[in-house]
């Protein structure tokens, strides 16, 4: 029986295979850590993002319904989802119509450095009293966001 060699067939002798796979053990040390912090970095800028929004609803609902508007920021334990609420109270001419409401639930990742803040938007949709507004990474000390509505 003869055995004939073909020269385009040719596949991976096992130190090739140990070599590539240690290769890319090391990629993957060095990479993942860069990773985490991009990730933590992108749910910092969501939780910004999504306290920049409502502080605009906020602002808008204070300006279309004449009246004004509550902004609840909250800093809630530990094991609490820290969140947003607007409040829009809604009266009628001689009747309350109760209180509109929305919540925003900002990511698991971040939370509130400043503690609970209340921030009263009145019927021009402006602020009586600018406030500062911290959020931070809960694994990232240093990575933190101030910031200030007024």
């Amino acid at each position: 029986m003869k055995i004939i060699k073909n020269a385009t067939m040719r596949g991976l002798t096992a130190i090739e295979l140990l070599i590539y796979t240690s290769i890319l053990a090391l990629i993957t040390v060095f990479a993942a850590p860069m990773m985490s912090s991009v990730l933590l970095e992108s749910d910092l800028d969501k939780a910004e993002e999504i306290t920049e929004e409502s502080i605009q609803k906020a602002r808008v609902s204070a300006r279309l319904y004449g009246s004004d508007v509550t902004l609840r920021i909250t800093a809630s334990g530990e094991q609490a989802r820290h969140g947003i609420t607007v409040s829009i109270p809604r009266a009628g001419q001689d009747t309350t119509l109760g209180v509109l409401t929305k919540e925003y639930a900002l990511p698991v990742t971040v939370r509130v450095v400043s503690g609970d803040t209340l921030v009263m938007f009145n019927p021009d949709g402006g602020v009586n009293s600018p406030t500062t507004v911290m959020l931070a990474s809960v694994e990232g000390a240093s990575q933190r966001r101030n910031l200030v509505i007024e």
